[in-house]
């Protein structure tokens, strides 16, 4: 039997840090990188790893869908549905949106962020079972959620700071993208990680023995925040995404 996979896209962070760029596009997952609006390169991944996977696009204000209607036909994309939450945040709005999932592992990714094939690939090598978040060497927000991890990459134990703390050896910051199991939107399940998403300093807690947690390494950088990430960014998208540039390249005007 065919896996079955669902992708939620958080969007709608409207990138008050980076106001010039967002004052049009209204969206970080809409800022354009290349002349590209950011979420297309995201989507393009998704479809070449799980081509029949049904994307959700989590949103919290309503007058964004028309715009993310327009960049899906451009691009082609037709097997998607949007969610329409109310404005409480990322967090409440893919817990929400997890709610229409009915596949054996969801994927969950914020619209605003590269990935590459690769690592896609490998966030779905595990069982269904298994909680696969993606682990990062370096990040730009100012507060960070830092996991522990072991030779095997299961992850030992997590901690959140209010702040950007330096990594000790065997840690990792933790964001997405993750991999889930189908279970993982109910009450009962991965209750240590769910605290990691609460706005709120957490001392470090060791994981259930009965918790299967595992990090997969980023070979991309981490989600956007600042004006000064662009020009890096724009040199990742050059290096993973030539061949979307070629397909969009031109198609969303300046």
């Amino acid at each position: 039997m065919k896996d079955s996979i669902d992708s939620i896209i958080v969007c709608g962070g409207k990138g008050s840090r980076m106001k010039d760029l967002t004052r049009k596009s209204k969206c970080k997952s809409l800022v354009p990188l290349l002349g590209i609006p950011a979420i297309c390169y995201l989507t393009d991944t998704i479809r070449k790893v799980v081509p029949d996977s049904r994307i959700i696009l989590a949103i919290d204000d309503p007058k964004l869908s028309p715009r993310f209607e327009e960049t899906y036909s451009v691009q082609g994309i037709k097997n998607y549905q949007i969610y329409e939450g109310l404005p409480r945040g990322p967090v409440q709005a893919f817990y929400e949106a997890g709610g229409l999932c009915r596949s054996d592992k969801v994927l969950i990714f914020f619209g605003n962020q590269l990935v590459s094939e690769s690592h896609l690939r490998r966030l779905l090598s595990h069982n269904h079972e298994t909680l696969v978040i993606s682990g990062f060497r370096l990040l730009s927000e100012n507060n960070c959620k830092i996991a522990t991890v072991d030779n095997k990459s299961r992850v030992l134990d997590v901690t959140r700071y209010d702040h950007l703390e330096s990594l000790n050896e065997g840690e990792v910051y933790l964001d997405v993208p993750y991999a889930v199991p189908n279970n993982f939107f109910s009450m009962e399940t991965f209750p240590e990680i769910k605290r990691l998403f609460v706005k709120t300093p957490m001392m470090k807690t060791t994981l259930n023995r009965t918790s299967d947690v595992v990090v997969e390494k980023s070979d991309f950088p981490p989600e956007f925040h600042f004006m000064e990430e662009l020009e890096e960014l724009e040199k990742c998208v050059s290096t993973f995404f030539g061949e979307t540039i070629r397909s969009l390249g031109g198609k969303y005007g300046s």
